[in-house]
């Protein structure tokens, strides 16, 4: 075989054409292909931006041009094996993008000469969406999202495990299979991010607001569950559950207390008794570059779970339907509280949320019940899962003034 055929082979397999150029840091924008560059630098002058220094400060071209193309065949490829091509039909029957849309799209450079490079270098000029006729992982978690949320809403809310799987035939997840299967991606590809251990030294507030002091663990603790009238974000009436925070501002505004409140509010700083397993949708990790072939298979997954935990953390105004629109956040709650499990066989203790009404910090919901918490002196009993260690008492009114001055 000659040189100039092997070279095609070569160049077909690779979908770009080899580049001797090397390029800087700086004539790229994404965050991962600079880290590349930089790492794998070995001349001192960049081709394209003329930049020279005393260090290198550029890499092969050619290294950059794969990444590139592990970026461009993970949300794009050949329509030739996808959709059907007439000739007198205007070609390809589904919207495809040329090469230069989807650098654009991608954002990978602002330096016009590098970006005619990249494209020129590029040999497909057509190109598809993956999965273009059901869509993406994320998309087909938002449909199956959508379609679960309806379902417990307006039309099954305690049989729709049973009775829902066959009415949502456009879904392509069922209500009935969504929870499984957003437990399976956690499992499989988020466990290590999303399940955080709380450790016995984690202080844990709740707060509770009134006429009287409160101060005991019963009364600061979770209400026992004839007293858990009102439905919540995480819990319907009659379901006790611990909601709390880990610093007293989150817990007392959560609590619902206002400036124009005339009441005394007792803080109760809660310790675990042991490690506390937590689902963790307040701090994600951010969505990788697609450039990062190591860690693709995260986009997808993230892009949902990050949509997933604003759509549950959204403020819900208390006008009376709270009840109806908490119904789906209270559905997922109680999967994860009774049937999921981690890779190892363990059940969560609760659930860590952004605060609705504190965005930059964090609210918690533990699966526990008002006898699982113990006060300071009391001796501690197999149930218990909290120790009460410290009530404080402030006047709401003063407080929030001195907080909002302090903000303002």
């Amino acid at each position: 075989m000659g040189r100039a055929k092997e070279r095609m082979i070569e160049q077909d397999a690779r979908e770009y054409d080899k580049n001797d150029c090397y390029i800087c840091a700086d004539c790229l924008t994404d965050k991962f292909l600079k880290r590349y560059i930089k790492h794998h630098a070995v001349q001192s002058t960049c081709d394209y931006c003329k930049k020279k220094s005393k260090k290198n400060i550029a890499a092969e071209f050619d290294g950059v041009m794969r990444l590139i193309m592990d970026g461009i065949n993970f949300y794009w490829h050949d329509p030739v094996n996808e959709i059907a091509y007439d000739s007198g039909e205007d070609g390809y029957q589904a919207e495809t993008k040329d090469t230069g849309d989807i650098l654009c799209e991608l954002g990978i450079t602002e330096n016009d000469k590098v970006f005619k490079a990249i494209e020129k270098s590029i040999t497909n000029t057509h190109w598809i969406e993956h999965e273009y006729y059901c869509g993406t992982e994320d998309e087909i978690l938002h449909y199956g999202w959508t379609a679960f949320c309806e379902a417990v809403l307006y039309r099954s809310r305690y049989l729709f495990l049973a009775s829902m799987k066959d009415k949502y035939v456009s879904a392509d997840i069922s209500p009935a299979d969504f929870l499984d299967r957003l437990a399976s991606i956690l499992n499989n590809k988020l466990e290590e991010f999303v399940v955080q251990t709380i450790t016995k030294n984690k202080k844990i507030y709740r707060v509770i607001k009134g006429k009287k002091r409160y101060t005991t663990a019963k009364s600061l603790g979770a209400p026992p569950n004839q007293d858990a009238i009102f439905s919540n974000r995480m819990s319907p009436a009659g379901i006790s559950m611990f909601y709390g925070a880990f610093d007293k501002e989150t817990a007392i505004i959560e609590s619902g207390t206002s400036i124009n409140d005339d009441n005394i509010v007792s803080i109760g700083t809660f310790l675990p008794l042991r490690p506390l397993r937590l689902l963790n949708l307040y701090k994600l990790p951010d969505i990788p570059s697609v450039f990062d072939f190591e860690r693709q298979q995260l986009i997808y997954p993230l892009r949902f779970l990050k949509a997933f935990s604003d759509d549950i953390a959204k403020p819900i105004e208390r006008d009376g339907r709270e009840h109806i629109d908490y119904v789906p956040s209270q559905i997922v709650t109680e999967y994860f509280r009774h049937i999921y499990r981690t890779n190892s066989d363990k059940q969560l203790d609760g659930i860590l949320y952004k605060s609705a009404k504190n965005e930059s910090k964090s609210s918690c919901v533990l699966f526990l019940e008002n006898h699982q918490a113990c006060d300071q002196k009391e001796k501690s009993k197999p149930e218990h899962i909290l120790r009460l260690v410290k009530v404080e008492h402030i006047n709401t009114n003063k407080y929030l003034l001195m907080l909002y001055s302090i903000e303002n």
